[in-house]
């Protein structure tokens, strides 16, 4: 019979981790209600749900709203096109002087001593 729960708690897993936003919120928070007895904290030890997220499905379905998601806002930002231009030019980019002399290195300090004073 464990074997069998189990199985049961391995779909439940899976299904959730499917959804998304919304719908995952709602799922978890329906599995919460009829397996758990409502508690988010049993979710979260039993399936391994966001117990937040449990809460926030629970408030989601109870009122009706739907919470605001913001995955942009997560999202790394947009790096811009770069070099801008508006058209392409005619002229060839300019190519970069080249040096007498290379960079300077990094400075070394001697033995036993840091940069740290």
């Amino acid at each position: 019979m464990a074997a069998s729960a189990e199985v049961y708690e391995k779909l439940i897993r899976s299904a959730a981790r499917r959804l998304k936003g919304h719908q995952r919120r709602l799922f978890q928070a329906a599995v919460a209600d009829a397996l758990c007895n409502g508690s988010p904290r049993a979710a979260e030890r039993r399936f391994g749900f966001d117990r937040h997220a449990v809460t926030t499905g629970q408030h989601e379905a109870r009122s009706g709203i739907r919470c605001v998601e913001d995955f942009a806002a997560r999202a790394r930002s947009r790096t811009p096109n770069w070099p801008r231009t508006s058209a392409p030019s005619s002229s060839p980019t300019p190519r970069p002087t080249p040096r007498s002399s290379p960079p300077a290195a990094t400075p070394t300090y001697p033995p036993g001593k840091s940069c740290r004073r």
